[in-house]
């Protein structure tokens, strides 16, 4: 709709309705014919003018798919339907992109991970991968508090699984009181998954591949490893500064500045041995 050429390969996302315009007749004046090898993918006439070269058509993908299913995209002369009159084009349907289900661990990772991230229509972005990079050390910063001890980074009480973690006082901002999710973290986890399936918005593979890889990390399926030696404790966001004395910068990666701890707190968390 932009004027912009359709790609030979083009990717929708189960339900999407997909508009787009074609210019031309045939040597009979009529418009040209485009047809779907394949029920996931309709193709219907919004518009067209007989005595206007250009017509508009709608790719209507089907509503619910459980893979990715295929079609073919073949333009022909209305006259001659074995004359083919530009290059096929192949068209990917995907099933919708969701989150695991509300209340398990996996969905208040992934919802975290999605939420804490600079997401991809923010101008620090940097790039998938190094997001997917971020993802994965934001989840070994929580293994390795978890491990070293809650308590010691503000939460009230032990926490004893990564949900009690991201729930207590301190630690993530937006999901104490989960599975309710305070306003503008939802907003957040609610548009980008809205982009990620609508084909109709250009960076909406870039969504796809964000939210997949949340996902991922938060099941374990892409862990990375911690490449800190001596672990990875905290987070924030590039150039807002030290969340305390006893962080030590490590690197920043994917927009967000990675913390260790100090030496001194390593040895004696409670610092009863350094005055």
């Amino acid at each position: 709709m932009n004027r912009a050429p359709l790609p030979r390969n083009l990717t929708l996302v189960a339900g999407n309705a997909f508009p787009f315009k074609v210019s031309g007749f045939g040597s009979d004046h009529r418009h040209v014919v485009v047809k779907s090898s394949s029920s996931c993918v309709k193709v219907v006439v919004v518009s067209a003018n007989p005595h206007n070269r250009e017509q508009t058509l709608r790719l209507d993908a089907r509503s619910v798919i459980r893979a990715s299913e295929r079609s073919t995209l073949s333009t022909y002369l209305a006259s001659q339907p074995g004359q083919k009159a530009v290059s096929d084009i192949f068209v990917t349907v995907e099933p919708r992109l969701e989150l695991p289900p509300v209340g398990t661990e996996e969905n208040i990772l992934a919802s975290m991970l999605i939420v804490e991230n600079v997401t991809p229509g923010q101008r620090s972005f940097v790039s998938v991968d190094q997001t997917l990079t971020s993802m994965q050390w934001m989840r070994w910063v929580l293994a390795n508090r978890l491990r070293f001890g809650s308590a010691h980074f503000g939460s009230s009480k032990a926490a004893t699984t990564l949900t009690e973690l991201i729930k207590a006082p301190n630690q993530v901002k937006g999901f104490e009181r989960y599975p309710s999710i305070e306003t503008g973290q939802k907003m957040v986890i609610d548009d980008v998954l809205k982009m990620a399936n609508d084909s109709t918005n250009t960076s909406f593979l870039v969504y796809r591949q964000y939210v997949q890889n949340a996902v991922d990390v938060a099941r374990g399926v892409k862990l990375g490893s911690d490449p800190c030696p001596t672990g990875l404790f905290a987070w924030r966001t590039s150039g807002r500064g030290s969340p305390g004395a006893n962080f030590v910068l490590y690197e920043t990666r994917g927009g967000q500045d990675f913390y260790t701890l100090s030496d001194a707190f390593i040895k004696d968390p409670l610092l009863r041995s350094h005055e």
